[in-house]
């Protein structure tokens, strides 16, 4: 990417998208003078490499790879760098404990973190020099070279679990793979530096897609949820070749996951038989059901086995909620009148027996004369204040 992502086949493309069979760092960089890559903000943690002569600046007390008072930037630091073999990176202050413009060399930058006072500087690999993993080299957990890549190697014992002695020996196998000799530039996926995917010698493979659910597979849980069992297979495309990586699975290896296929709601209300109104409740025996909803991230799943599984289910009950009768409010009293509707639970009157009553007296009179009452005590309320005020003027 030293086009400035203008043209493609380096790794990242001219729309800025990492090209297949590419690995590009995580952190923005910025291409300086050709030889070295500007990560802004960042801290090159790795190694010290001691400032020897020739060295810009002057010593920071209590450091040997430090210097100060290198100048208002970081052109002095990159020319000593460039000339220096040992030399991978420096990271540059423009103030630091007390001092201006400092610089702090190191010998490997394999590790970032977040500096918002500094930027690091990383020198770019030379094009064509001797960059390799071992190609026979497995971690203390099993992993190999290639599986590094796009991960931190200097973090494998404080991060991932590794003895101190487990990530020096993988730091030191697996050069390429960790960045040591690769840098922090696009570069092609693979155990050795090549200049094309192509040129790789490492084994490629890939899983294939999830097959749908064998009918055998379903199985139906308690309470009625579905389930099933998918398979898929690896298939290598390409052989390694002269030491190249090996892939991580074999040809025709199997892989299995567990998918929920549909998922059954609570049991309704126990409703009369016959009836499929949701109101229509039984007295005595009746029916119950519940629905299935796919919940499978295919919806082809679903589809092929909506037949058998996604019918939903009923259920016989029994129930005394349509035996009795439910009452609206009585209304408002009218020409001396109440009145209310009364609704058998079962929508059946043999059901619920004798009919409550839907029409009662009521007296008007008294209510106005409550009205009337009221009206004339705000009155005399009102005419108390009033004299109330007239007096205290």
């Amino acid at each position: 990417m030293r086009d400035g992502n203008t043209q493609n086949g380096d790794g990242f493309s001219n729309t800025c998208q990492v090209e297949a069979g590419f690995v590009c760092p995580r952190f923005g960089y910025i291409n300086n003078r050709g030889t070295f890559l500007q990560q802004p903000q960042l801290v090159c943690s790795g190694e010290d490499f001691v400032a020897g002569a020739g060295a810009p600046g002057s010593a920071v007390s209590g450091s040997s790879s430090c210097r100060k008072d290198v100048g208002s930037g970081s052109a002095a630091c990159q020319t000593y760098c460039e000339g220096e073999a040992g030399c991978k990176g420096f990271n540059f202050f423009p103030t630091r404990g007390g001092e201006s413009n400092v610089c702090c060399f190191r010998t490997r930058t394999g590790t970032y973190d977040i500096n918002y006072g500094t930027d690091c500087y990383e020198k770019l690999p030379t094009e064509g020099q001797n960059c390799i993993d071992t190609a026979s080299f497995i971690d203390e957990l099993n992993f190999k070279c290639h599986e590094w890549q796009g991960y931190d190697c200097n973090t494998a014992a404080s991060d991932y679990g590794y003895t101190q002695a487990g990530e020096n020996a993988l730091v030191a196998a697996c050069s390429m793979s960790c960045g040591v000799c690769s840098g922090s530039m696009c570069r092609v996926k693979c155990s050795s530096n090549v200049a094309t995917p192509a040129e790789c010698k490492d084994c490629v493979g890939a899983w294939a897609d999830w097959s749908s659910c064998a009918s055998e597979s379903i199985v139906v849980k308690p309470g009625g949820s579905s389930e099933c069992v998918q398979e898929r297979s690896f298939s290598i495309t390409k052989a390694s070749v002269d030491n190249g990586a090996s892939c991580d699975y074999a040809q025709g290896d199997k892989d299995y996951q567990i998918v929920d296929l549909f998922s059954v709601s609570e049991w309704g209300s126990c409703l009369r038989e016959g009836s499929s109104l949701p109101t229509d409740f039984s007295c005595g025996a009746g029916t119950r059901s519940r629905s299935a909803t796919c919940v499978a991230k295919e919806q082809s799943l679903c589809d092929t086995y909506k037949a058998d599984f996604a019918n939903g289910e009923t259920a016989a009950c029994t129930s005394i909620k349509g035996c009795a009768w439910v009452s609206s409010a009585w209304t408002d009293c009218k020409d001396g009148m109440q009145t209310r509707e009364n609704t058998c639970g079962s929508k059946k009157i043999e059901d619920c027996g004798a009919v409550p009553d839907t029409t009662k007296r009521c007296d008007t009179t008294v209510s106005k004369a409550l009205r009337r009452t009221s009206s004339v005590k705000v009155l005399v309320v009102m005419n108390l204040l009033f004299c109330l005020a007239v007096l205290q003027s």
